[in-house]
């Protein structure tokens, strides 16, 4: 059969809906929804089943995951065949059969979106929900052919399948086309934007050092070549940024790092300008090969398993056709997070100072459209896209805006409930007096990323969203005043946002704090504050999310969000330094006040109280002149938000 490679053994009637469980919270990244004019399920359903069934294929299942060759979610042919929009998700389509497993951040969603005329759902995380993997036990009838692009799974998922299939008497077949996009008539295309040098002024640290660094590592792996496939480690290390993606300065590329060269896979459609080349070649003092085409990559990885003879160096998140293409004997795959990864979540001295920077023009902006709400709620109709868009506005004030970091999270009520929530023209809520606000936003800028959210009520709460708010609260702020050595995991701090939700009965299903890149990704891993928060630990000059919530479903939702960084503690009269390792603690970068209102002070400590007064004074102090400069009406509604508070609990 052309393009089809057998890995396991032929009639499997169904076709399910996988939606990956995150650690933190799904924001919009990298794409637009699917229109909702291309989202005829069943006649989608319909073409895929017959190329399927095809002589030429000859499947009984389909699987469709959302990521592109990449393992980024950004294909969005999930999308497309289910009318599930959500950033990230994985579809097996069979026969006859339909189910949809989506975890907790998912289920209102789901139930809104998805067709159940076509797709059961399931609710991972509940009681009772069978897991992908049991559900396929006892619905596969015996010899199913199971069909996979193997540009768009990582080797790790592969062989999990492929054993899993084995094992129960299938077998997974990796099919060269893409048999969405053989349907799929006007699939969006790739839309190449402009590639910009992103000066040292603002990357503080030339290419010639990054690849130093790398090398170094390489060499203790021995290694002699690195693939790289993850495009902001990419973009990281050419200091360069793009636009292939509505808010993620990226662009389609690979590199390879060898001992002594540099290969860059620039897609052949890219007009490159040879100042980009020239930049590269300049700043990174290596030899650098351009020869190849971003479609012809794996001919350049040939090239260079054939001119090398130590290990190649795979990243496991790379995908299995890359896999396929290095030997067994010469192949090193990195387990975790790629040698690039790691350098990347330590900020150099000016990555840290550019994304200090950018979180305090940031925040005025988030202050001059909380003001905004205050005094123009009433006057006019506010609504959740109305209001993303006005904040866009105050974020486009500010000096090297270069657009948001994400769809914005506009949430009011009951959407504020749903966790990853987008409004769109069918779900928009007036914002009012009579509930819940939640407006989870971000920017990038020349000189950093930013992410904050902060939930507020323009009327009057009740007992219990207060009570919600609080423990939320004391939660974030646990985080933020931690004293802890270098290396700690991140699980060490997610019990601690937890804790006081947990006396209550209460939780929120998505982990605490993910890392953010210097006019980059706005996530960015290792750094995670997560149940699964490992090495390497934090370190100095990391920056993360510190964002605990709290979700009632279908009347309000709260998340309190704010980017920290890893700084050195200056320590206490008596106090060790964990064996000469030093002692270290968060310090926010965000600063926008936590709505009084909000507050129940009979549930703070004296020392949350002086905790979240000393934060307010900071702000103050630091925003005071950009703020008094752009709208001093704002500034002085910032001082009547952060008057001190008192602790009344008794």
């Amino acid at each position: 059969m052309r393009g089809v490679f057998a890995y396991g053994i032929g009639v499997f009637t169904m076709a399910v809906l996988l939606i990956g469980a995150g650690f933190v919270v799904a924001k919009v990244i990298y794409t637009e929804p699917v229109p909702k004019e291309h989202m005829d399920v069943a006649s989608i359903l319909t073409d895929l089943r017959r190329v399927m069934e095809s002589s030429e294929y000859n499947l009984d299942a389909y699987l469709i995951p959302a990521s592109d060759s990449h393992l980024g979610g950004s294909s969005r042919r999930v999308s497309y065949v289910s009318g599930f929009t959500g950033s990230n998700g994985f579809a097996i389509v069979g026969r006859t059969k339909a189910a949809v497993w989506v975890d907790g951040r998912y289920h209102l969603q789901a139930d809104r979106q998805v067709d159940t005329t076509y797709w059961e759902i399931m609710k991972s995380g509940l009681p009772g929900t069978p897991s992908h993997e049991e559900w396929l036990r006892d619905n596969l009838p015996s010899s199913g052919r199971v069909g996979l692009d193997p540009n768009l799974f990582s080797p790790n998922d592969f062989d999990r399948y492929s054993r899993y299939l084995s094992q129960h008497g299938h077998r997974l077949e990796s099919v060269a086309d893409n048999l969405v996009d053989l349907i799929w008539e006007d699939q969006p295309q790739i839309q190449f934007s402009e590639l910009e040098v992103l000066s040292l002024t603002f990357s503080g640290q030339p290419i010639s050092e990054k690849i130093a660094a790398i090398r170094s590592q390489m060499e203790n792996l021995n290694g002699e070549a690195l693939v790289v496939t993850t495009l902001d480690e990419i973009a990281w290390l050419l200091n360069v940024r793009g636009g292939d993606f509505s808010t993620t300065p990226t662009f389609y590329s690979y590199a390879i790092l060898t001992m002594n060269d540099l290969y860059v896979f620039f897609h052949k459609d890219r007009n490159v300008p040879d100042s980009i080349k020239d930049h590269i070649r300049q700043e990174s003092g290596t030899n650098c090969i351009f020869d190849f085409d971003y479609e012809t990559f794996l001919d350049g990885l040939q090239r260079v398993v054939s001119e090398t003879t130590k290990y190649i160096l795979i990243p496991s998140g790379c995908n299995q056709a890359i896999f396929e293409k290095v030997p067994a004997e010469r192949r090193y795959v990195v387990s975790g997070y790629s040698p690039i990864a790691r350098l990347k979540a330590v900020k150099n001295t000016v990555e840290a100072q550019g994304l200090r920077n950018c979180h305090v023009r940031d925040s005025v902006a988030v202050i001059r459209y909380l003001h905004w709400l205050n005094v123009t709620l009433g006057q006019e109709t506010i609504t959740e896209i109305s209001g993303a868009t006005r904040l866009r506005g105050f974020r486009a004030d500010q000096m090297y805006f270069k657009g948001l970091s994400f769809g914005s999270i506009s949430g009011f009520g009951p959407n504020a409930a749903v966790v990853h929530y987008s409004p769109t023209e069918e779900t928009n809520r007036e914002i009012t007096t009579e509930g819940v606000y939640l407006i989870d936003s971000g920017g990038q800028y020349l000189d950093g990323t930013t992410d904050v959210t902060r939930t507020v009520h323009m009327g009057q709460p009740t007992d219990f969203e207060r009570q919600a708010f609080t423990l939320v609260l004391k939660g974030h702020l646990a985080i933020d005043r931690a004293i802890f050595p270098p290396g700690t995991p991140g699980s060490h701090f997610d019990g601690l946002a937890r804790q006081f939700l947990f006396q209550e009965g209460m939780d929120y299903g998505h982990g605490t704090g993910h890392g953010i890149g210097a006019y980059l990704a706005v996530h960015e891993y290792p750094p995670l504050i997560s149940s699964a928060g490992g090495a390497p630990g934090f370190l100095e000059n990391m920056f993360v999310s510190n964002e605990p919530g709290y979700y009632e479903a279908e009347s309000f939702g709260i998340r309190i969000e704010s980017i920290v960084q890893v700084v050195k503690f200056e320590g206490k009269p008596g106090m060790r330094d964990f064996a000469g390792r030093g002692a270290y603690t968060f310090h926010a970068a965000t600063l926008v006040p936590f709505q009084l209102k909000m507050i129940n002070t009979d549930l703070i400590t004296k020392e949350e109280a002086e905790q979240i007064n000393a934060y307010h004074q900071e702000i103050v102090e630091t925003v005071r002149n950009l703020l008094n400069e752009q709208d001093p009406s704002a500034y002085a509604w910032l001082l009547e938000e952060t008057k001190p508070i008192a602790s009344t609990m008794a």
